[in-house]
């Protein structure tokens, strides 16, 4: 471990999944431009419904393509009428040209080859950068690794997410960097301390940990629930006596978090993006089954929103916990950090994880 890695650092966030907009955001025909740690990224719903994800600025002189023109096969710039298709190809200029005009050779003059976002300089004509974006658990997804088009998106384990619902919570802000925020599901010290009322239902937490992949990592504890009093009945009822307890990491920017009921498990992701400034922006998002009971089916929404609520009472008062202290980190490694085998083996997965610089 050094200061140099991906943990904490102010600097780097890795690559992989981060939420852009809730899909009920992004009407069709609809463009929004959103800002991942300073890479940005045009968002458009085309006629089918599908969601895409380009560089706003066209290669040629750098408009905004957020004020083009939506058409079945792609989109084009106001300002000269350039095209590109949904994958960032090049399909023609405003004049109907397939290969645009150069009246100055850039090798032989003191002009700079355009650099701008949109333009891969090493393909012999324009195209825009496109990323991999997806709709799950009723938001928008944006991979942050242009080079790479094939990034499996996580999910909940024998839990496919057409037989789910997706529930945003409020987005929050943290004054410290995603890796800080994320850690703090399962560091045991912190939350042996911080978060007694759980605690003391199931003792403290002491982790399982599998690596899954090079991009996964789960945490597991399962503890026999402590009855006393009222609310340890009711709860050692609903949880079958034992306590289940899982966290799995994907790509060191989502955490899919589990609680066990046997008959009723909840389910939430905690998302957390970067911003250019090394801050985060956080996002909840509650998960349950959808149930097709027929004409009783309004009973199935009822419970659906029932199980939501009682997750959101369940982990919310942690997170405000959280808040006040993770607002005022001043992080410094020192080699006291990690003394904590749960913590120190995610700070191991952070660091192995491809990663990029920060935008300002």
């Amino acid at each position: 471990m050094n200061q140099n890695s991906n943990f904490a650092n102010s600097s780097i966030a890795a690559h992989g999944w981060y939420w852009a907009l809730a899909s009920s955001e992004l009407a069709t025909r609809d463009k929004k431009e959103v800002d991942i740690a300073g890479i940005k990224v045009l968002l458009y719903r085309t006629d089918s419904g599908r969601v895409v994800g380009v560089t706003p600025r066209c290669p040629h002189m750098g408009a905004n393509l957020g004020s083009g023109t939506m058409e079945s096969d792609g989109i084009r710039c106001g300002f000269h009428g350039w095209k590109f298709a949904h994958s960032g190809e090049f399909m023609g200029t405003g004049s109907g040209d397939l290969h645009p005009k150069s009246n100055c050779d850039l090798a032989s003059t003191k002009n700079r080859p355009c650099d701008h976002d949109g333009l891969l300089k090493q393909d012999s004509k324009p195209r825009l950068r496109s990323f991999c974006v997806v709709e799950r658990y009723g938001m928008i997804w944006i991979h942050t690794d242009h080079t790479h088009r094939e990034q499996s998106f996580p999910s909940f384990e024998g839990f496919l997410e057409a037989d789910s619902i997706g529930v945003p919570g409020k987005p929050t802000t943290r004054n410290c960097h995603p890796t800080l925020v994320l850690g703090g599901g399962v560091d045991e010290e912190h939350f042996n301390f911080v978060h007694q009322k759980t605690t003391r239902l199931t003792g403290q937490l002491r982790f399982e940990v599998k690596r899954l992949s090079k991009s996964s990592i789960a945490f597991k504890n399962v503890a026999p629930m402590r009855v006393t009093g009222l609310k340890g009945r009711i709860l050692s009822a609903l949880y079958g006596k034992v306590l289940h307890y899982k966290v799995t990491y994907h790509y060191a920017s989502t955490a899919f978090a589990e609680l066990g009921f046997p008959w009723m498990p909840l389910y939430c992701i905690f998302a957390y993006r970067p911003t250019s400034s090394g801050t985060t922006e956080g996002l909840n998002i509650y998960v349950t089954r959808k149930r097709n009971w027929g004409v009783f089916t309004f009973v199935a929404k009822v419970l659906a929103k029932l199980e939501m609520a009682f997750a959101h009472s369940i982990l919310a008062p942690g997170g405000r916990e959280d808040a006040i202290i993770q607002d005022r980190l001043q992080f410094e490694w020192s080699p006291w950090a990690f003394g904590n085998p749960s913590f120190s083996t995610f700070v191991d997965y952070v660091n192995e994880q491809p990663s990029f610089k920060l935008k300002n």
